[in-house]
């Protein structure tokens, strides 16, 4: 698994929704840009807190939830992360395999 992907996974304990705790970690040559995870409120997920970063060109999102469940963005997610600079997502799918998806 990947170390990133790793990082993400372990932050989503941090998580504040009840159901989905999701964590993004945002990387770019190695150094971490941002980290953020998702609070339970309306809009206010994990992928689109961490792209706060003034400068997303060339990065990559790591997108984790907790126990290594499918963490493939929404749909809304996929908007922000088109319009942002971020290169690549790493997510996991169904059967907890890293996907990895150019933006």
């Amino acid at each position: 698994m990947s170390r990133w992907f790793n990082v993400a996974l372990k932050l989503t304990k941090h998580s504040g929704h009840k159901k989905h705790k999701m964590a993004a970690v945002l990387v770019r040559g190695g150094s971490v840009m941002s980290k953020n995870v998702n609070l339970g409120l309306e809009g206010q997920h994990a992928e689109t807190r961490a792209l706060k970063h003034p400068c997303l060109a060339g990065t990559t999102l790591y997108i984790a939830r907790a126990g290594g469940k499918m963490s493939r963005p929404c749909k809304k997610c996929w908007t922000a992360l088109r319009a942002s600079g971020v290169t690549k997502v790493v997510y996991a799918d169904w059967n907890g395999k890293l996907c990895v998806e150019s933006v």
